[in-house]
């Protein structure tokens, strides 16, 4: 699948197949096409070549099916702001097509699982930037969608409300079989609870895979970190030009020097910095967010 807007390639052959039952993640940089993708997804954009599908069936000749069966959190939702919390539930309930009565039953259901009742008589703009994340989450989790696609959910969350989130979106799939799609910027996070990732790059997807994959990909490289408390600039540099010979992704932090180690140098390594006296510092596995910095930069950097 394809996407043109104004004449700049946004998804470019884009070629993905999300499962039943998938939590699916998919990461990249601002700018690499995840917004477009996922509104093509929903059936609010349509591609300029491919077909997306859901279920066998052209989303674009879908829509009733998509609006019954998906529940979708865009990255903003500026078509709440004018509503309280609970206007919004309730309404979005309405146009899911439950009956009135049903319909305030599920604005209470959702509001109860994501401990919104207090704000119900607040209005969307008067929230602050995680409430209004919590709520646009809520008005996604209306009339209990088979699907879920969320563009950035926990964006702009506080650490309490954002473990909350990806707590109950685990449940949801893990528990309920609700196919999950997200798109991330927090690769720690989604490799605790995401099932399958793909990365994207300038509208491409660069690679796929469930974590474990992707991590083991990295061929047994360590992340090597080394503190730089207490060096001055000269033996900043000494430092990283001696590991660059081992280590040629080290690089400098504002606190320390990082970088992966090939499987092969490892030893190496660790004798430059003994030879070198420099004792504060740590090998660990590579995450995730290792192996998406390293995808995603030219340079490998961490």
């Amino acid at each position: 699948m394809t996407k043109r807007l104004g004449g700049i390639v946004v998804n470019d052959c884009v070629d993905l197949d999300v499962r039943p039952g998938d939590f699916f993640g998919i990461l990249g940089h601002n700018g690499a096409g995840k917004t477009t993708l996922v509104k093509q997804m929903v059936g609010l954009l349509r591609p300029t070549e491919g077909v997306l599908q859901y279920c066998g069936i052209n989303v674009t000749k879908a829509g009733h099916i998509v609006c019954r069966d998906v529940g979708y959190m865009p990255q903003s939702a500026h078509a709440l702001n004018a509503l309280n919390v609970a206007e919004s539930l309730l309404f979005t309930a309405r146009l899911k097509g439950l009956r009135r009565n049903l319909a305030a039953r599920e604005r209470d259901r959702v509001a109860d699982l994501l401990g919104l009742a207090s704000l119900m008589d607040r209005t969307a703009r008067t929230l602050s930037g995680g409430e209004r994340r919590l709520l646009q989450v809520g008005v996604a989790l209306v009339a209990d969608p088979l699907v879920l696609v969320l563009d950035e959910p926990t964006n702009e969350m506080d650490p309490v409300r954002r473990r909350q989130v990806w707590e109950l979106l685990w449940r949801l799939n893990r528990h309920e079989g609700k196919t999950v799609v997200m798109v991330t910027h927090s690769p720690r996070e989604a490799e605790q609870v995401l099932s399958r990732v793909a990365m994207m790059d300038a509208g491409r997807v660069v690679r796929t895979g469930t974590p474990a994959d992707l991590v083991a990909s990295a061929d047994g490289r360590l992340r090597l970190r080394v503190s730089m408390d207490g060096c001055d600039s000269r033996r900043r540099a000494m430092i990283l030009k001696r590991l660059r010979t081992v280590c040629p992704t080290a690089q400098e932090t504002f606190d320390a020097i990082v970088g992966m180690v090939p499987r092969g140098a490892i030893e190496q390594a660790v004798h430059t910095l003994e030879r070198l006296s420099v004792h504060d510092f740590s090998l660990a596995p590579l995450g995730l967010e290792d192996v998406y910095v390293r995808e995603l930069t030219t340079d490998g950097r961490l």
